[in-house]
């Protein structure tokens, strides 16, 4: 009898767990870390389509008969469709540097840097594209917003992060082409 108590005292002790709880809390681990790793990557690139999609750009003057456009090198750089898709809208589309001497009439500019929300690692930055007329006083005709993922700052996790997060979403100038055609209508073909 002495044998049968110690055995039940046993089995009342031991713990059994239910079949695929060990897996299943494995990969309940991993997705928390990943989303430990990448939740502001995700929310700021949520943030910068919106804002992007949301945006309304203001028009202060419409100017007809436009021949050439030029959009700043910086621009073209860090947008590599700005050329290709500005140049299906207007007859000539130059990229031009600020020591330029010869220049088209109107142009595309962005300024005005500004962080606009900040996360753990990364920031959303707009800036602010405008059409002007560099024969009108460098007048702006009409001026929209550009959204962008930034990093904040470094950490050391950094490899970790860029090996585990989503690209980052960025909102270029190529995305307003259809605002800059209604300040700017292209001449005739």
């Amino acid at each position: 009898m002495a044998a049968g108590v110690e055995a039940s005292a046993r089995r009342r002790w031991t713990f059994r767990l239910p079949r695929g709880w060990i897996a299943a809390s494995a990969v309940l681990t991993g997705v928390a870390a990943y989303l430990v790793f990448t939740w502001d990557a995700w929310l700021t690139n949520y943030q910068v389509r919106w804002m992007c999609d949301e945006d309304r750009g203001f028009v202060l003057v419409q100017r007809a008969d436009v021949a050439a456009l030029g959009i700043p090198e910086e621009i073209a750089q860090r947008d590599s469709r700005a050329l290709s898709t500005f140049g299906r809208a207007y007859p000539t589309v130059l990229a031009v540097r600020a020591r330029d001497t010869e220049r088209p009439r109107y142009e595309l500019a962005e300024r005005w840097p500004k962080i606009v929300r900040t996360y753990w690692g990364y920031g959303v930055l707009r800036t602010e594209l405008s059409v002007i007329d560099l024969a009108d006083r460098k007048r702006a005709l009409g001026t929209t917003s550009l959204y962008r993922r930034v990093e904040r700052h470094a950490d050391r996790w950094r490899a970790v992060r860029a090996w585990l997060e989503p690209g980052a979403e960025q909102c270029v100038a190529s995305d307003r082409v259809a605002f800059v055609s209604r300040v700017l209508a292209a001449a005739s073909q």
